[in-house]
């Protein structure tokens, strides 16, 4: 059996421990079986996995990151994101670092999406679908049945690929990040 590509998405809100031990799990079996993860390049669960591939594998050999929009105008939306104090600035700090580190350790390990001014949930939509198009199976980490992560599970099974399913529920916001 060859290489395998596992898509990783799931909620970007969230970091709550058992969602953190689950995506290190299976970020962890997936190197250890010899594949690669493709994912969205977002905050939570995809920069939790991100982070997890890349302490085994310093060369990205094993990662594809898919943005809705080129690399710039990318991180300029999550410091715009951060100003409106949707996110903090550490996080979009913390995550155009990740973006870049990787595009610098292997260039195309960051699949850059069109220019475009606006970044909106269709935008994010259609990169589910691009990341779903690359992976032979799915793996979704979905808190309170979010929308972007349900999108992408039902691409997945209408393209008729694998898709396992993690499920968390949050009463309040109070892990939110």
């Amino acid at each position: 059996m060859g290489m395998k590509w596992i898509g990783i998405c799931g909620s970007w809100r969230y970091d709550l421990p058992d969602l953190r031990r689950d995506v290190e799990r299976e970020v962890k079996n997936i190197v250890r079986n010899g594949h690669g993860i493709v994912t969205g390049g977002a905050l939570g669960v995809d920069y939790l996995a991100t982070q997890m591939l890349l302490k085994v594998d310093k060369t990205a050999r094993n990662l594809m990151i898919v943005l809705p929009t080129d690399l710039i105008t990318y991180i300029r939306h999550y410091r715009h994101r951060a100003s409106e104090g949707v996110i903090t600035d550490k996080q979009a700090g913390l995550l155009a670092g990740q973006l870049r580190l990787c595009k610098k350790v292997r260039n195309n390990s960051v699949i850059e999406g069109p220019k475009s001014l606006t970044i909106d949930q269709k935008a994010y939509f259609d990169r589910n679908r691009v990341v779903v198009g690359l992976c032979d199976e799915l793996i979704a980490f979905q808190v309170n049945d979010s929308a972007g992560t349900q999108n992408a599970i039902e691409i997945a099974r209408a393209m008729g690929k694998t898709t396992k399913i993690f499920k968390y529920e949050v009463q309040n916001n109070a892990n939110s990040t």
